[in-house]
């Protein structure tokens, strides 16, 4: 039998309560919430119970994190959504809390991030699968290196290990996972100890990369 609404909420409100009685104000209470499952009338949505969940319990958390339910909503491929595509979804929550708002979209330009924190839809930006792709995208933000930024394709390969059970890869960023295990630096590479020509056979992102960090300006080589 389902458990009616309200009685949920009521659940939620006092885990929360419980949660924030056992940290006091040692830490900040965080709730990540899915506002919408992408099933209509059939699951949680933005304009029914996703937001009154919000609605009923605005100041209870320190920060709002919200999303889109499940998984595969919540970290569509660059193939079937846009820069930006839960913005419709989440919008609302910080008209009915006063508390801080982050959320996702696979936001890689910096101008779009300045648009969403502008527009107040949100106050932080979640940045898993960019952050995989470019480990240092808020620096480069920071400095004004934009050109430099190493962007998220949203191929989601990175996430296709938990399918497969086989170690994390990246299209854009071959080194992660690997910095530990064999001391690999996405931004420094080691020069060759002779200046070899190489041939790369494809033109690929792997090939490009392969070209790119064997070139001369990165190792000495030259690479054809």
């Amino acid at each position: 039998m389902a458990v009616p609404s309200e009685n949920r909420l009521r659940l939620f409100r006092e885990i929360l309560g419980d949660a924030r009685d056992v940290v006091g104000d040692t830490c900040a209470l965080a709730v990540r919430l899915a506002v919408d499952e992408l099933l209509g009338p059939s699951g949680i949505t933005c304009e029914g119970e996703g937001r009154d969940i919000i609605e009923a319990l605005a100041e209870v958390p320190d920060l709002w994190d919200v999303n889109l339910s499940n998984w595969s909503n919540d970290s569509q491929t660059s193939r079937f959504s846009e820069e930006g595509f839960q913005e419709p979804y989440i919008r609302f929550v910080k008209s009915v809390t006063t508390k801080p708002v982050v959320g996702v979209g696979r936001y890689t330009s910096p101008d779009s991030m300045a648009r969403v924190i502008k527009q107040g839809i949100m106050d932080f930006i979640g940045a898993a699968r960019p952050s995989i792709a470019d480990p240092f995208l808020p620096v480069k933000i920071e400095q004004g290196r934009i050109d430099d930024i190493r962007e998220c394709i949203g191929c989601n390969i990175c996430t296709s290990g938990d399918n497969t059970s086989v170690p994390m890869r990246c299209t854009q960023n071959p080194t992660v996972g690997e910095e530990w295990r064999k001391g690999w630096h996405p931004e420094r590479i080691a020069a060759a100890e002779k200046a070899d020509a190489v041939l790369i056979v494809g033109g690929g992102p792997a090939g490009l990369e392969a070209a790119r960090a064997l070139a001369a300006a990165r190792r000495g080589c030259d690479a054809g």
